[in-house]
């Protein structure tokens, strides 16, 4: 998974990290990346943006209904983007906002559906 890392005085950069299917080894690696990247200055843009990725962002400053994600379709831009926001409760439900920017010849609606139901708690 690829995604942005906030810094101090609200900075980012980009990350990727390497998966791992043992989930303990993956969080301790990816929170090792992350604290790598406090130190750091830019975008840190080498390493990222693989075309097997999933980028990943988080907006936990506030709830939205929509997200665009800017994309060049003529670099053959097709990674997924799944940002999600701040949460909310609405009666007894806590709610997400989710976005999914894919592209279609990737997935299709039927896709995301199944991806956001995953989710339903």
């Amino acid at each position: 998974p690829e995604a942005t890392v906030g810094r101090a005085y609200h900075t980012f950069s980009f990350a990727s990290f390497e998966y791992d299917p043992d989930e303990l080894t993956f969080i301790l690696k990816a929170k090792a990346e992350m604290e790598r990247l406090q130190t750091t200055t830019g975008l840190n843009k080498e390493g990222t943006f693989h075309p097997n990725a999933i980028h990943y962002s988080a907006v936990p400053w506030l709830t939205f209904t929509d997200m665009k994600h800017p994309t060049n379709m003529r670099s053959g831009d097709s990674v997924p983007k799944i940002s999600t926001g701040k949460y909310f409760r609405e009666g007894e439900k806590l709610m997400l906002p989710i976005s999914v920017t894919c592209h279609h010849g990737l997935m299709d609606g039927y896709h995301v559906a199944k991806f956001i139901e995953s989710l339903d708690l």
